[in-house]
């Protein structure tokens, strides 16, 4: 069994503290102390586990250091010894606790059993709050397998918080670490005063538990001149308990309880606080983290949803490609040479290499306009001239197909981006620059594209008409069409965002940020593959 500290107190004379230290001095460790001056000293710098102390008339100076210490621990082992006059004074004044009176003239064997006795009551004492602080430990464990909404959680935390310490106040407050500010989040509170909104990190009593990670005890006997005190008294309460809810080495969140009349808090009210702020913090982060996975999970079977449609408009457009460009070429031809042909049978030879000629026209066109659609949908000269040859190529092709003015500028130092990057700044670009020949009436296109320290950014913005943008993205929704709306997920399967700024008669800007730290595209997304197409 481990040695215990005990504390001996002005039981010098007669003997006394040789009996002691006979009967004691070999199982535990002992100090001493000639006045209650010195004791009280020495117990504000050690803890002890037993104190042992004369009663001597008329002042029971004793007596008086016992009640004072059990005071500050409620725990500890208690020892008097003194005249049946002073033992009856110790019985009537001396809270119940681990603890034993004395007469002065008790035997060695006396002595003995009573030190014993009460070092053992302050064990079970000792483990019985031990298992007390067990069940509310179980409860949240419980609640953190099983509770997994937020707000549910939160009233658990408090409600086994607010019985266990016998606070009249518990307010739960979350950090967001961004703006370095505590919200309020749940709060048992019937005065109304903790459920006001939010504290800064570094002020008030909240935001110095956030700041510091270290809990804060704060009662009427506080030093006057402490900074925080006037806020305890501000609340109106007599005494504040203030906790840092700690998660993965970070502070989330403060937990703050407060009482405003009868006993404070203790020093194993804030132990048990401590415990219990430990598993609160762990049940939020996975409350926390079972409600991310549900939102991604959710995101991705979306993502999914609209992969398989971006799979069949793909279809739909390649099959419109065809018909409205090759497959018209082809039925020209085929007219044409039907014409030649009777041409042909009246012999008119001059006339016939006139309709030969424009078949071979005809057809060119027909495989231009196929080679078109082959290029769009996987377009071979990306591994070839790589995302900058190809850009620069589209920008060059646009201007000469629709005689609209259009520059491609590179910002920074170009760096190599993963192969999915490279086929998503393609395709936005390709239907950025679709949009602008079908619908803006511009005169001006610019595209560029610029390499940061973390961030890849691609602008493309015209000079046309502009558009109702909520008015389009719901037409797009309601219709099945995925042109500004594919071109948004492409971005956000990446990591990355995309924005468009537009207004009638203003133009249209489209900017496209990716991210160009981290994991590989494959790696951050399972269905980065599926958006090749």
């Amino acid at each position: 069994m481990a040695k215990e500290n005990v504390l001996v107190v002005e039981v010098g004379r007669d003997g006394l503290l040789e009996k002691i230290e006979a009967v004691i001095g070999k199982r535990h460790h002992i100090a001493t102390a000639a006045s209650t001056e010195k004791a009280t000293q020495l117990i504000t710098k050690q803890r002890f586990d037993l104190l042992i102390a004369e009663i001597r008339p008329p002042d029971l100076a004793g007596l008086s250091l016992a009640e004072a210490v059990r005071r500050r621990d409620p725990a500890i082992a208690i020892v008097l010894l003194g005249d049946p006059r002073s033992i009856d004074a110790a019985s009537a004044r001396l809270k119940m606790g681990p603890q034993a009176l004395l007469s002065r003239r008790c035997t060695a064997t006396e002595l003995e059993r009573a030190i014993d006795d009460a070092l053992e009551r302050r064990r079970l004492l000792r483990d019985n709050k031990r298992l007390k602080a067990l069940l509310p430990l179980l409860e949240i464990s419980k609640t953190m397998m099983s509770e997994v909404d937020l707000g549910k959680l939160f009233d658990v935390i408090l409600e086994i918080i607010w019985k266990e310490t016998e606070a009249d106040s518990v307010s739960l407050m979350l950090l967001d670490e961004a703006e370095q500010e505590l919200t309020v989040k749940a709060a048992l509170d019937p005065w109304g005063k903790l459920k006001q909104g939010r504290e800064r990190v570094g002020e008030g009593i909240a935001g110095w538990v956030a700041k510091t990670a270290e809990p804060l005890m704060l009662t009427e006997e506080s030093p006057a001149n402490h900074p925080l005190r006037g806020e305890m008294e501000e609340m109106g309460a007599s005494s504040v308990l203030c906790l840092p809810l700690v998660a993965k080495g970070r502070v989330i969140g403060v937990l703050r309880s407060s009482k405003r009349g009868g006993s404070p808090f203790t020093q194993s009210d804030q132990e048990l606080l401590s415990i219990l702020c430990g598993q609160a913090a762990i049940a939020i982060e996975n409350a926390r983290l079972f409600t991310r996975v549900k939102n991604q999970q959710a995101r991705v079977e979306q993502l999914l949803k609209q992969t398989v449609a971006a799979q069949e408009h793909e279809r739909k457009r390649v099959s419109v490609d065809i018909h409205d460009g090759a497959a018209q070429w082809l039925v020209s031809a085929l007219y044409r040479i039907q014409a030649c042909d009777r041409i042909l049978d009246r012999a008119d030879v001059s006339q016939s290499r006139m309709e030969l000629s424009e078949i071979k026209g005809v057809i060119d066109q027909s495989i231009k306009e196929l080679r078109r659609v082959i290029y769009d949908l996987q377009p071979p000269a990306l591994g070839e001239l790589g995302l900058l040859g190809v850009l620069r190529q589209n920008v060059h092709n646009f201007e000469r197909e629709t005689g609209i003015a259009c520059s491609f500028q590179v910002e920074g130092t170009p760096v190599t981006v993963p192969p999915l990057y490279d086929l998503a700044l393609y395709r936005i670009a390709q239907e950025a620059l679709a949009n602008a020949r079908k619908h803006s009436q511009a005169t001006k296109v610019d595209v560029s594209l610029s390499f940061h320290r973390d961030e890849l950014h691609l602008e493309i913005r015209d000079n046309g008409k502009g558009f109702d943008l909520s008015h389009a993205l719901n037409n797009a929704r309601s219709a099945g069409r995925l042109g500004l709306l594919g071109m948004k997920d492409r971005a956000e399967t990446l990591g990355g965002s995309m924005t468009i700024e537009t207004s009638q008669g203003a133009g249209t800007s489209i900017a496209l940020i990716l991210p160009l730290y981290g994991a590989s595209p494959e790696e951050l997304s399972p269905i980065a593959e599926m958006t090749r197409l």
